[in-house]
């Protein structure tokens, strides 16, 4: 029988409450098959207390008012940052909540620019995270630092050029703010915005184009956003993605994926592409 790979998940809330049924759920063998995860469920401030820092970290203030926002970033920022860099991989973070259009856009920024790897970093203040694509996310970069026998660069060698492995942290996808766009995504998938309008049932042209990061369409842009994940796999970066979309596949009735994105069956290419990613594709 194989060794299950054992890794560390923290889970930190303000007052340390236990995490998600779904998300524990989601975290056995099965889910991401062998890897055995060790939960630790935490206050925020107790987390400001650990050494190193766990495989994954999932922080979820939940609801909190924008002082209180405010007072936990000071306080857990500059250890974020500590932990980021004492890591040798990719020690990946998740943060949640629910929080104002305006209160989002300043977190954001002063989260992604302050950390040192923010490529490793996944933010959701619209107060319905869907952290398993993130873990998926952080397996995905794991496989690739093992498969090209990668180093995560420290916040000085983010001026340069990025390794491939490096550039499809999939943040491309994301404004200023953290939203997903519907422009960013009609850039990489090369369909226009207006088809994507389409596929996703909003086809009021004028409203994608004024807000294309709209909170009205981030849910059904997430399957995007899970399919674009495949890029950290492929050796070719955006180039040999685009190339993916339109090779008829076996594993797709012999169609290419792009054929089932434009008949609605974007959800059905993001589900494989998970499931190729944790090795559970068929």
């Amino acid at each position: 029988m194989a060794t299950l790979e054992k890794l560390k998940f923290a889970y930190a809330t303000p007052t340390g409450s236990r995490i998600p049924r779904d998300t524990a759920d989601a975290l056995d063998s099965k889910s991401t098959p062998g890897i055995r995860w060790h939960i630790e469920e935490t206050p925020i401030k107790k987390l400001q207390r650990r050494r190193g820092p766990a495989d994954f970290t999932w922080i979820d203030f939940k609801q909190s008012e924008a002082t209180t926002l405010d007072r936990w970033w000071v306080d857990i920022s500059t250890h974020l940052a500590e932990l980021q860099t004492k890591a040798t991989g990719p020690f990946h973070i998740f943060i949640s909540g629910e929080a104002s259009l305006h209160c989002r856009a300043e977190l954001a920024t002063g989260l992604y620019f302050k950390l040192p790897k923010p490529a490793l970093v996944d933010i959701d203040f619209a107060g319905k995270p869907d952290v398993f694509a993130s873990i998926v996310k952080f397996l995905a970069l794991r496989h690739a630092e093992r498969e090209s026998n990668l180093s995560f660069p420290t916040a000085p060698a983010l001026a340069a050029p990025a390794n491939p492995a490096l550039r499809v942290s999939n943040s491309d996808l994301r404004t200023s703010r953290g939203n997903l766009s519907i422009k960013l995504i009609s850039g990489l998938f090369d369909i226009p915005v207006a088809e994507i309008g389409r596929v996703i049932g909003k086809d009021n042209r004028a409203t994608l184009s004024k807000t294309p990061d709209a909170d009205s369409l981030q849910e059904a842009l997430r399957p995007f956003d899970d399919i674009a994940s495949l890029r950290l796999a492929v050796s070719g970066g955006d180039k040999d993605f685009r190339k993916w979309l339109r090779t008829p596949n076996e594993h797709m009735q012999g169609l290419p994926p792009l054929h089932w994105i434009r008949e609605r069956r974007v959800r059905d290419v993001a589900g494989f592409v998970l499931g190729a990613l944790t090795g559970e594709a068929t």
